[in-house]
């Protein structure tokens, strides 16, 4: 009897909040205003018209039912930013009167909400109650009134887990596909259930192919087009600025990044955040033993961030966050319920009186339902009241914008979304109120994604937190700081620009080599990256391969694939540390302090490639190491983007480990015929013959050259033989790599050696040896650092010296790389002393602020054997880009103080792998920690 009343009370509460929001809706004119879109977008695409224009989408919307919304808003259209597929279904809907159609819809949104109520009860076996609270605001009194599509989507994401927790595969595929009525929900759901469970796979890629020919028939090629390339882009423009965003790229915009870049960033991020529900949802899943997990987690993921989520989409993460419950203890179960319980209130409509029954439903039920003790319900009924009446007073006043105050983006006049953005910006003030009542939503996001990222394998030591923060910190502070600067100059993103114009010549059948494929190309870039001046164009003297693997990227904008190689970059720098950190048995920290800057802050402004050739060559390392050649051998093409890095280590795996070599061969056979495809053979062959050589001579004289060509220069020898013998030493050096890895990998027992030694040390010499390659010798010092137990302190030397660009101490930048990485490092690395990690960071100071110093004085230019420079085919890039070299390179003696620490540190890592190749003493190595 008691349960009943308790029932009771709950519908009763959820009735009278569903009338108290639908009564405010109304009175705003907007009651169903979301069904109304959507029902004039099937209308007008039954009758051959495009549904996402202002017209004639606008007039049916007019003459519908109430028009006191267009009353106070004549010039507005609500635009119905649903895929075709989604348009098609609800053409049958239009078959009836307006108001029948309304009721149709509200029973299609009551099955939907009362499906999650069911299946979430059964999954995470939990009573229906508290399902029901839970849902109540969040699902029913929310979305309801405004005829939102979210509660059938999160239904069929229920529903989806339901059916793989019954392990009825293909109706879970079903579901999911169901739930792609609402896009950005679904295809998480969907793509994880492919990935993870292959009962589901075949079903999907059905329903896909149905759902694209609903979309061609209904719509049509063009308009189908246009919402991917304009109306998805548009709508998330036109909310950017609204009140009950709470989308990264609202938050973007708040802070002063322009419309299209906030799109992108969160656009970028949504990819991220689908990416990680999808691995954290199949290792949850498979640990548990429970498939829910599979459709319920990355929705919860999907809505942290993105481009646009709205107040009610928030509810897609609460059937995990109830999972989540079900499943913790302890005290992780208290931060899972005060997540869930906050996930429950949609603190964005706090000042409607639809939440004043908050404090009780779903608030004190949720509390006293899980901890049973009065005194806590009564203590959270009166603490959400005060919360609740607070936020709302704070509502009433006259608060200051919080945020920049963004323009009215961009967007083709023609679509609805155009008219909603002038809506939705007068209707939005960016309060700190506005702000504020996102905060309690977005931490309970936080903790629920951060508890199920450590349930599926991927916590942190606590006492890791603070190095790892610190690791970020010091990384990113640099990194960023090290961007704004190359913004300033004219110099963002130079080295992707050549690589974006180099391959869109090749995919045009232009020789991708030639100054005049390149410059037009590089001239019409965007601000504020790189454009090109006359007569000069940025070589990219990559192998055909490397330009047809970027090719994808040419057919976005420049804005976008730039950011989309940004996002590459980061991930690839972190696949770098996470693998670093599994190879060297080092706190994944250690490994952040070890690449961070010596990857990151090198390339990333420019977007040059180097991070993605090193993150190949330490994944190729792990998978070595774990016995799987395969993928090492896929990772070691992927390695081949940086030809002169990775080639060492593939030559090494060929020569010393038979159960790579059929693999690796075929990769590589892979890449030949992807050049010869590209260009033809003839133009393959021609690259290496005049390409090449082209751009060492182009880059011989340059002062950031850590070359032997270089210094051979320097020293009067010609620029031809310079690079004749900077060529015949990275072939010395290259097999003086080998053979240590040989030995190391015996002595050792470490197969990764084979991969990582002979690149660091082919980098002692050589012909061309940029900055951005010097990190390539980083994850070889700290591997050899690790295992050996003689010559530790000139290894530790080496990785200090090698984990730190001493090229950039001309910038205020470095002054953050005494701490860390150099005494940090130290101080972990070193028997946790203190005073000999600040006597490194004192020593580090001082080389770094007398550099910096020294960079500022006037010099004389040190004294140059005058030569000729031989001639470079006028066709070619490279032509042009020696004038510039030369023009800029002064040879004084602070470009070679610059390079000197570098050099150190190859050296110190290069005679004692030598040293301890050489020796033959089994206690040479250390217990494997």
């Amino acid at each position: 009897m008691r349960r009943s009343w308790i029932a009771a009370g709950i519908v009763v509460a959820t009735v009278l909040a569903l009338a108290a929001q639908t009564s405010v809706v109304t009175r705003t004119g907007f009651f169903a205003g979301d069904f109304r879109a959507f029902y004039c977008a099937a209308r007008v695409a039954s009758q051959g018209a495009d549904p996402y224009r202002t017209q004639p989408l606008g007039a049916c919307e007019r003459s519908l039912g109430s028009t006191r919304f267009f009353e106070k808003n004549p010039k507005v259209t609500i635009p119905a930013p649903l895929p075709g597929y989604a348009i098609a279904a609800l053409i049958p809907l239009t078959r009836l009167p307006f108001g029948a159609a309304i009721a149709v819809w509200l029973a299609l949104l009551f099955a939907g909400w009362l499906a999650c109520v069911i299946a979430i009860a059964a999954f995470a076996g939990v009573q229906r109650e508290v399902t029901v609270a839970a849902l109540a605001l969040s699902l029913a009194a929310l979305s309801f009134p405004f005829g939102e599509v979210v509660p059938i989507a999160v239904g069929f994401i229920c529903l989806a887990g339901y059916a793989a927790w019954r392990d009825r595969p293909r109706l879970a595929a079903l579901f999911a596909a169901g739930s792609m009525i609402e896009p950005h929900l679904g295809l998480p759901v969907c793509l994880t259930l492919a990935v993870w469970l292959s009962g589901t796979r075949w079903v999907l890629a059905a329903c896909a192919v149905v759902f694209a020919g609903l979309s061609l028939l209904v719509l049509g090629l063009p308009a189908n087009v246009e919402y991917f390339t304009s109306v998805l882009p548009a709508h998330a423009l036109s909310e950017l600025t609204r009140d009950t965003q709470y989308s990264l790229s609202a938050v973007l915009a708040a802070l002063g990044v322009s419309p299209s870049a906030a799109v992108r960033g969160g656009s970028l991020w949504y990819v991220a955040m689908l990416i990680l529900g999808t691995i954290v949802a199949g290792r949850v899943a498979r640990t548990t033993g429970n498939r829910a997990f599979l459709a319920c987690i990355p929705p919860a993921f999907a809505v942290f961030g993105g481009t646009f989520i709205h107040v009610t989409q928030i509810a897609a993460a609460i059937p995990a966050a109830i999972l989540l419950v079900s499943l913790s203890k302890d005290r992780e179960r208290i931060v899972a319920v005060v997540a869930l319980i906050l996930l429950a209130v949609p603190w964005g409509w706090v000042y409607s009186p639809a939440l004043l029954v908050a404090p009780f439903l779903p608030i004190a039920f949720l509390v006293w339902q899980y901890f049973r003790t009065p005194a806590t319900v009564l203590i959270s009924a009166i603490g959400s009241c005060a919360v609740v009446l607070g936020l709302q007073w704070l509502f009433n006043l006259t608060a200051p914008h919080l945020g920049a105050h963004a323009a009215l983006p961009v967007m083709d006049s023609r679509l609805a979304e155009s008219t909603w953005a002038l809506f939705a910006g007068n209707n939005s003030g960016g309060s700190i109120a506005a702000w504020a009542v996102r905060l309690p939503t977005w931490a309970a996001l936080a903790a629920v994604l951060a508890m199920f990222i450590a349930r599926a394998g991927f916590s942190i030591e606590r006492r890791q937190i603070v190095p790892l923060s610190l690791a970020l910190g010091c990384t990113l502070l640099p990194i960023a700081a090290q961007t704004y600067g190359d913004r300033a100059t004219g110099w963002l993103g130079v080295d992707f620009r050549a690589y974006y114009c180099a391959a869109l010549a090749q995919r045009q059948h232009r020789n991708p080599y030639f100054e005049k494929s390149l410059h037009d190309c590089e001239a019409a870039s965007p601000k504020p990256y790189f454009r090109a001046r006359p007569g000069l164009a940025v070589p990219a003297p990559y192998p055909p391969y490397v330009l047809a693997i970027l090719a994808p990227l040419t057919l976005l904008p420049f804005e976008d694939a730039i950011s989309v190689w940004w996002t590459l970059m980061a991930l690839g720098i972190g696949a770098a540390v996470y693998c670093l950190s599994i190879v060297s048995r080092q706190p994944i920290a250690v490994a952040a302090g070890a690449l961070g800057l010596a990857a990151g802050l090198t390339s990333f402004s420019t977007g040059n490639m180097a991070p993605m050739g090193i993150a190949a060559l330490v994944v190729a390392a792990m998978f070595v190491q774990a016995g799987r050649f395969a993928w090492a051998s896929v990772a070691l093409a992927a390695g081949m983007l940086e030809p002169q890095m990775a080639l060492p280590a593939a030559v090494a795996c060929f020569i010393l480990l038979p159960a790579i070599r059929a693999s690796l061969a075929v990769a590589f056979l892979v890449l030949a015929l992807l050049s010869a495809v590209a260009v033809g053979p003839a133009n393959a062959v021609a690259y290496v013959s005049m390409v090449i050589p082209a751009h060492a001579l182009a880059e011989v004289s340059r002062d950031n050259q850590y070359s032997l060509s270089t210094i051979a220069t320097a020293l009067g020898v010609g620029d031809r033989a310079a690079v004749l013998i900077g060529s015949v030493s990275y072939l010395l050096m290259m097999a003086v790599g080998i053979f240590a890895s040989l030995r190391l990998s015996r002595q050792f027992s470490e197969p990764s050696f084979v991969v990582l030694v002979p690149p660091a040390i082919s980098l002692l010499g050589g012909s061309f040896v940029h900055t951005g390659e010097i990190a390539a010798a980083v994850p070889a010092a700290l591997l050899l650092y690790t295992r050996a137990a003689t010559l530790r302190p000139w290894l530790l030397a080496a990785l200090v010296l090698l984990a730190v660009p001493w090229m950039y101490a001309t910038s205020v930048t470095l002054f953050i790389a005494p701490f860390f990485p150099a005494a940090y490092l130290v101080y972990e690395l070193w028997r946790r002393d203190l005073t000999l990690a600040l006597g490194v960071a004192a020593a580090a100071f001082a080389a770094i602020a007398l550099l910096f110093w020294l960079a500022g004085q006037p010099h004389t230019p040190a004294a140059m054997h005058p030569h000729s420079h031989p001639p470079i085919d006028p066709r070619l890039a490279e032509a042009g880009w020696r004038q510039l070299v030369l023009g800029n390179s002064t040879n004084r003696l602070i470009t070679w103080l610059l390079r000197v620490p570098t050099w150190c540190g190859l050296l110190l890592l290069a005679i004692p792998a030598v040293l301890l190749a050489l020796r033959r003493d089994p206690t040479l190595a250390l217990e494997p920690s």
